[in-house]
Order: structure tokens, then C-alpha cells, then sequence
């Protein structure tokens, strides 16, 4: 299962990363390292069961949109799906990903740094595609110009995954 996103920050940096898992919950809080900067981007992989997100927030009251998703993993109950927002209101720390029903699920929250002042024209393209165990699926995106960042999750197997980020 690949699936990538691409922003379009005007410049970006790598800020931080963090993870949280749970076994069963309506919803799943993240405590990031350290607040989130203003004007900053937050891209919130998503990976759950069955039950998929129904919205994100956090304890700023920025606003998080849905990059792409649900997609589900052939052969698995497995769902991926990713949100982002522009941290218009500095400081968040705590992002809180709701669920319907009370799924397992495992998020990654990434930071970036990137001057934007509005999630209109942040996000530019999504796609998706998978593959078996015997033959590796492959998604193809071609960034609308150079110096984009393109924020790729791979899953391996039935119960693993990692978020890669590539800059373009």
C-alpha cells in the first residue's frame, strides 16, 4: 500500500514527528514534542481497522482537512487515510484524531515548516495504489513544479507501517 500527498509550501523544513497507537478508542490523542509553530504545516497519517477518522482537532481549534482516504489495504480490513492544516493559530499541542466506532489505529503526526497563512492551496494532489506480498504496488505522482513537498506512507504486511517524506 502506497499513498502520497503533496503540499505546496513556498519552503519547508522537517520541524517534528510523533506517533501514538491505541488498541480501541472513539478517539486518539497525540502529545506533540514541542507546540506547534504558527503558519506551520501538520500533515496526521492515519491507519485503523475497519472504523475509519471522522475529523481531526486540536487544542487550538485549527482547522484540519481531509487529504485523501479512506483507502483500504486489498486483502486486509486495514484503512489509510490523511488529513493536514495550517497552524493558523500557533501552539497546538495536543491533535486529536475521532473515530467512528472504536477502531485499533495508529497515527503519525508531522511537522513543517512553511510561512502559510491558510490551508487554500496547501494541498495539491493525492493518489494511491497497492500491491501483494509477491508483487509491490507502485503509485505514480508528478509534482506541479519543483521544491514541493511529497509526504508518502507505506504500509508493510498486516500490521506495520511507516510514513516517508520526500522533498521534491
Amino acid at each position: 500500500m502506497a499513498r502520497q500527498l503533496v503540499a505546496t509550501l513556498s519552503s519547508f523544513a522537517f520541524i517534528q514527528t510523533k506517533q501514538n497507537s491505541t488498541a480501541g478508542a472513539g478517539s486518539l490523542l497525540i502529545t506533540l514534542n514541542a507546540p506547534a509553530t504558527i503558519n506551520n504545516l501538520l500533515i496526521i497519517h492515519v491507519k485503523t481497522g475497519n472504523n475509519v477518522p471522522t475529523s481531526v482537532t486540536d487544542d487550538k481549534g485549527n482547522v484540519y482537512l481531509l487529504a485523501g482516504g479512506p483507502t483500504a489495504d486489498p486483502g486486509t480490513t486495514f484503512r489509510y487515510t490523511q488529513y493536514y492544516g495550517v497552524q493558523l493559530i500557533g501552539g497546538a499541542t495536543q491533535i486529536t484524531v475521532n473515530f467512528t466506532g472504536t477502531p485499533s489505529a495508529r497515527i503519525t503526526v508531522d511537522e513543517f515548516s512553511g510561512n502559510e497563512t491558510t490551508n487554500a492551496g496547501v494541498f495539491d494532489k493525492y493518489t494511491v495504489n497497492s500491491g501483494t506480498a509477491q508483487v509491490k504496488g507502485s503509485a505514480t505522482l508528478t509534482p506541479s513544479f519543483p521544491g514541493m513537498l511529497l509526504a508518502a506512507g507505506i504500509a508493510f504486511g498486516v500490521s506495520s507501517g511507516v510514513s516517508i517524506l520526500f522533498f521534491v
